[in-house]
């Protein structure tokens, strides 16, 4: 633990209380978990969080449920604003933590994010040197040029997109499991998952649920046994098939199935 404390100093994190520490870059605020552990999460926080709270001090997306129900090291990485992990600061940081040594002790690294967080799991699994990725309803990219027809992030759209990766898939070609479950029925999010080239990663469908999988995953109760699964690699995609059939008995799936049929719309083309 004391060379651990040490690589951390060495890339300008500082101890903010017990064994959470925390570095400020650009518009970002990152915090690690620091125990003695051979499995670390990195997680990203969705832009509602960045939003409704850009206090740097909140704490990070998944923050409490790694610490009180894993074993697990923690990086949470904390936008003081929806800029979709776009300022090349956190790129910067991840190669001084690799040049300190500091991810050599872990046996296995793992993102995880919904969203904004879910496209930024994707778009930094090579750079924080993950073998596994768990992304819900993630975005490839908000570049006006390769999704014109995306106009429900417009902070995002905001951002430059020239540089990598401008598809969150560039990011993404080393993990050997990555999981991305979304709802095929959402026309936007299913176009999104469908320009992601990444050969590892495998579909979890869930249907009729929109843009709201983590909400829906945690009502089913679920959400912590697929990060379970995924962080210790027993993931089963014909197993979570029939695992999220749960959604039928949930009063917002009910209420979707009431208002009538869904149709998936067709997108312009770009």
């Amino acid at each position: 633990m004391s060379a651990q404390r040490d690589r951390l100093e060495q890339a300008g994190f500082r101890q903010r209380r017990g064994r959470v520490w925390s570095a400020e870059i650009d518009d970002y605020t990152v915090d690690v978990l620091l125990r003695p552990a051979r499995q670390l999460v990195v997680c990203f926080d969705h832009a509602g969080i960045a939003e409704n709270n850009p206090k740097r001090t909140r704490p990070g997306w998944g923050f409490r449920f790694v610490r009180e129900h894993t074993d697990m090291a923690g990086i949470f990485v904390k936008p003081t604003r929806s800029h979709w992990f776009r300022p090349p600061g956190l790129h910067e940081l991840c190669a001084t933590l690799e040049r300190t040594g500091f991810f050599r002790p872990y046996d296995g690294v793992m993102t995880y994010g919904g969203s904004m967080g879910g496209y930024a799991a994707l778009a930094y699994a090579d750079a924080f040197r993950a073998d596994r990725v768990l992304s819900l309803n993630p975005q490839a990219t908000l570049s006006a040029a390769l999704v014109p027809w995306e106009t429900r992030f417009p902070q995002g759209r905001a951002q430059e997109w020239d540089s990598f990766p401008q598809n969150a898939a560039q990011g993404c070609r080393t993990p050997a499991r990555v999981v991305v479950a979304f709802d095929r029925r959402c026309a936007e999010d299913a176009a999104h998952v469908d320009l992601l080239d990444i050969p590892a990663m495998t579909e979890l469908n869930i249907p009729f649920v929109g843009h709201g999988v983590p909400y829906h995953l945690r009502k089913m109760g679920l959400l912590e046994r697929l990060f379970d699964d995924v962080a210790q690699d027993r993931f089963d995609i014909a197993q979570w098939r029939r695992l999220v059939r749960a959604r039928r008995d949930l009063d917002d799936y009910k209420a979707r199935i009431a208002a009538g049929p869904v149709r998936q719309q067709p997108l312009p083309k770009g």
